[in-house]
């Protein structure tokens, strides 16, 4: 992990005298760099893990694991990673069009990070 956390310091100096922006994804970056302020952005895996997806008929999981992420991590942005369609999973998560328009972005939208 010193490794990645060098690199990512790197960058960011870098980023001092060029145009960039740093982005993580929740399963490529251990917990403890995600917490540390460093990224711009972080792309957040809600699905394949049923305690922060949703499930069919229930959103809390998913609403409830969201306010986590943008209560607890310092990043500028947290994007919704979701799959595209049944087939894109092995453990569910997938969301059904109309329920993530009524339900989901209806909860999320307001969200200084969404």
């Amino acid at each position: 992990m010193l490794f990645w956390m060098e690199l990512i310091l790197s960058l960011r100096e870098d980023r001092l005298s060029t145009r960039t922006s740093l982005q993580g994804t929740s399963q490529a970056i251990a917990s403890k760099t995600r917490n540390t302020g460093l990224f711009d952005y972080i792309w957040v895996q809600f699905y394949n893990s049923p305690p922060c997806q949703y499930t069919t008929g229930n959103v809390v999981n998913l609403q409830n694991s969201w306010a986590l992420w943008t209560s607890k991590v310092p990043a500028g942005k947290i994007f919704l990673g979701l799959p595209a369609s049944l087939n894109a999973t092995n453990n569910g998560g997938y969301i059904p069009p109309s329920i993530l328009i009524s339900e989901v972005l209806t909860a999320i939208k307001n969200s200084t990070k969404y």
